[in-house]
């Protein structure tokens, strides 16, 4: 068998174990519709390797004979991640079939108004905590994988600029504290928490060979573009911050990015609350049971769907921002699916009418819709640490060694 293919095969067949569950070699076969012998032979290559173990003999078939042996990955080192975001700081430990091991989680942390060396004080005190406790040592860890906000250099693995924080500086590295916790060999990883949990989301095979708009909408509003299952970057990692598209040039209000009008600062829910404390609200407004500054999108949504005319106001007005901003995407990239998660994940009904109805109005656009508009209503933590398994084990199935010898 030539050595090309010969790899080619190889790599297929220990893509099929990337979930960490048992395989006969049929059933790879069958998953791969590479010959069964062929499939035998990759497989006792990988067993030979360390890569793949045996785990006994599966049940016997209706049909009789031999009972068929089992197979699975044999990476007994772990995955970790670590989301520093606006709200939350969390520790989720996994397998590298992605099962998580343990998970810590801390809630109501304004990482934005923190400084970067109090984030990172936080960070390392607590994970050093964390690993302590899941009695893990750290030559066991292969890859550790931090999702944060920001533009990401991902040569020099720093920040670039974060807009919604910018007292944690430019060029910000959040890398070099933690790797004193770990030693020379483990693999670090740092992304933009958008572009990670898109990763999550191509596991879902309908994704892949799409073009692919996902939008995060919980922190602010990012987006990561997808195209036949890669993510787009650029030549300064910009492609997929569309929550500094400009939407209204006559906005008065400047952004951290240093432009007016962004689509980040549009949609804020704190524009919101400005605008409802300078207003007289009608009676029978569900809104005037609520304290000013406890309102966010959830809220709006929910009244909305219920029928609140002064929340209907306010959620047309969002749906507008997000269909001129798609408008102006589609220009550029065309996207064949729009993927919400977080808050906007659970607009429901009338969000999703008027956004549709807006989109609508743009002449260029076809009579069925312009693109599917999906609301994916995960959380977004868990896709976070889904998508930062992901990474790791790619980077651990494309070393090339794994696939060579006799």
């Amino acid at each position: 068998m030539p050595s090309k293919l010969k790899t080619l095969n190889r790599e297929n067949i220990l893509k099929c174990f990337r979930d960490g569950k048992t395989y006969t070699a049929s059933e790879i076969s069958a998953m791969t519709g590479i010959s069964k012998i062929t499939t035998m032979r990759a497989v006792r290559f990988f067993c030979e390797k360390g890569v793949l173990e045996t785990r006994g003999k599966a049940q016997q078939t209706k049909a009789g004979g031999k009972y068929p042996e089992l197979f699975r990955i044999s990476v007994r080192q772990s995955i970790l991640s670590i989301a520093i975001w606006s709200g939350v700081i969390s520790f989720t430990l996994m397998d590298f079939g992605g099962a998580v091991i343990e998970r810590s989680e801390y809630s109501n942390i304004n990482t934005l108004k923190m400084t970067m060396d109090e984030i990172l004080n936080f960070v390392t005190e607590q994970l050093a905590l964390f690993l302590a406790k899941v009695c893990v040592e750290r030559k066991e860890i292969y890859g550790v994988f931090v999702s944060t906000s920001g533009i990401i250099d991902y040569q020099k693995k720093r920040i670039i600029y974060n807009a919604q924080a910018p007292g944690w500086g430019k060029n910000v590295s959040l890398l070099d504290p933690i790797k004193k916790l770990f030693c020379d060999e483990t693999h670090f990883f740092l992304d933009n928490g958008g572009k990670v949990i898109a990763r999550a989301l191509l596991l879902k095979p309908e994704f892949r060979q799409k073009r692919v708009l996902l939008i995060t909408t919980s922190w602010g509003i990012s987006g990561c573009f997808i195209q036949n299952g890669k993510i787009l970057n650029g030549k300064t990692s910009l492609i997929g911050e569309v929550g500094h598209m400009t939407i209204d040039i006559n906005d008065k209000e400047q952004c951290n990015c240093g432009s007016y009008g962004c689509l980040e600062r549009l949609v804020d829910i704190r524009r919101i609350r400005t605008d409802l404390k300078t207003r007289e609200l009608p009676p029978g407004t569900k809104l005037k049971e609520i304290p000013l500054n406890e309102i966010n999108a959830k809220m709006l949504f929910d009244m909305a769907n219920q029928g609140d005319t002064v929340s209907r106001a306010y959620v047309h007005y969002l749906a507008d921002c997000f269909a001129y901003a798609f408008r102006n995407i589609s220009l550029v990239f065309d996207p064949q699916v729009v993927v919400f998660v977080g808050d906007y994940a659970y607009a429901g009904e009338y969000f999703d009418q008027c956004l549709r109805t807006k989109l609508n109005e743009f002449k260029y656009y076809s009579d069925e819709d312009a693109f599917d508009i999906l609301y994916e209503e995960r959380s977004m933590l868990e896709m976070d640490y889904t998508g930062a398994a992901v990474a790791i084990e790619d980077h651990f199935f494309s070393n090339p060694d794994l696939y060579e010898g006799e």
